[in-house]
């Protein structure tokens, strides 16, 4: 069975800025806990500042919910803040993921354009939003989008060489156009654009070795099937997890190298650390089972693959169980179904491989209220392709167990 070995698997992203206080102070705790801000001076008063620079760094780490928040918060503040709304937008791409919402981002420049005055907008902000405007524009392709954004964010790289952001932000680019889901990147190109994101990003790393956002992308560059190129990401993967201990993603970023080398314990580990990195987050401030769901949920998906892989059944069980009650929870959301699925093909195709077959395990628990059986079928029209796709994962995996079992009782009946 495949490990589930991108970051297109369990995210699924609804963007919901989720408040954590009433008040604009910025979250002290976790800004401690998330690296080095290198973001130049701000023309801007010191709360707008420190909720922008967290909004970057939450940005860097995939935490796009919460850094969605920080931008808004930045801009309220100071209304006449334009990088707040560029930060805002920019949560609505994630290019590693494989998801976007063109529609809201569009919007939110749109806001912007109807309430910050031109003459307001310096010259590094102009050439931000310059690239965010082509990520997003309207009546193009996603290659000339994708395409156009890279090409201006290695302009603002070149113009401000002292600032790590742009060259971060740049690197990502090119490994997103990699990964695009509009497969236009041929395997040469792909090879060249992972050869210059890797050269910039470690030439960054030595000049910025705090910014969790270049060691984070580094990580991502050499997360491969060539296990001679896949060795030089664990040294910043680790690197990542002692500098950003308050973001799931950083924790969990360690196991995409682990699993490739078959470190089981050292997997375990960093996705047991990361899913408890979001736990304590989400209950600091009571935000419930939807909080940091996108990293939580895939960290909690990984880990349970790690531990049937250790044969550690009943721990993987526990975890199953858990996603479950998450869905119980949420009952008016589909999102948390795609992890279900998935944890329950993991579970159940590795389970008939156990020396004593425990049997499929259902979709319902019968002790939990509000669970749900195979089908119903997932919402499409959230995402035309990993709906469909886990979907037909679980389903294949009930024929297979059924099989299985068919299988075993002819033996049986036979012997």
């Amino acid at each position: 069975m495949p490990r589930p070995n991108d970051e297109t698997l369990g995210l699924i992203v609804v963007i919901t800025h989720q408040v954590y206080d009433n008040s604009f102070d910025v979250d002290q705790i976790l800004s401690a806990g998330l690296g080095k801000s290198y973001w130049l001076p701000l023309n801007t008063g010191p709360a707008a500042s420190d909720h922008f620079q967290l909004g970057v760094r939450l940005l860097h780490l995939f935490w796009y919910d919460l850094a969605a928040t920080e931008f808004e918060a930045a801009r309220t503040v100071e209304p006449d803040f334009a990088l707040g709304y560029w930060g805002e937008a920019m949560c609505m791409k994630q290019s590693l993921w494989g998801t976007e919402n063109v529609t809201s981002a569009q919007a939110i420049l749109a806001h912007m354009d109807a309430n910050i005055a031109d003459y307001l907008v310096g010259l590094r902000a102009r050439a931000y939003l310059k690239a965010v405007r082509l990520l997003f524009a309207a009546n193009t392709t996603l290659e000339l989008r994708e395409r156009g954004y890279s090409a201006q964010m290695q302009i603002v790289m070149n113009d401000y060489p002292t600032d790590p952001d742009p060259a971060a932000f740049y690197a990502l680019s090119l490994i997103g156009m990699v990964n695009s889901v509009g497969g236009y990147v041929s395997t040469t190109e792909a090879s060249v654009l992972l050869a210059a994101a890797r050269s910039i990003l470690t030439g960054a790393a030595a000049t910025f070795p705090g910014h969790a956002g270049i060691l984070h992308y580094t990580v991502h560059a050499h997360d491969d099937n060539e296990l001679s190129v896949a060795v030089m990401g664990e040294g910043p993967a680790v690197k990542l997890s002692v500098l950003a201990p308050a973001s799931n993603h950083a924790l969990h970023m360690k196991s995409h190298l682990f699993q490739r080398f078959g470190e089981w314990d050292q997997a375990v580990d960093s996705n047991t650390q990361a899913l408890a990195a979001s736990d304590a987050y989400c209950a600091r401030y009571a935000l419930g089972s939807s909080c940091d769901a996108d990293n939580r949920y895939h960290s909690l998906e990984w880990l349970l693959y790690e531990l049937i892989n250790q044969c550690k059944f009943a721990q993987a069980t526990a975890l199953f169980t858990r996603m479950q009650y998450v869905v119980a929870d949420q009952p008016g959301s589909q999102k948390y179904l795609y992890w279900l699925y998935r944890m329950f093909a993991h579970l159940n195709t590795v389970s008939q491989l156990w020396p004593a077959p425990f049997g499929l395990f259902a979709v319902t628990n019968t002790t939990i209220p509000n669970t749900i059986t195979l089908p119903p079928a997932l919402n499409v029209s959230m995402d035309p392709f990993k709906a469909p796709h886990a979907e037909a994962y679980a389903l294949m995996t009930s024929v297979y167990v059924a099989a299985m079992q068919g299988m075993r009782t002819h033996r049986e009946w036979r012997e």
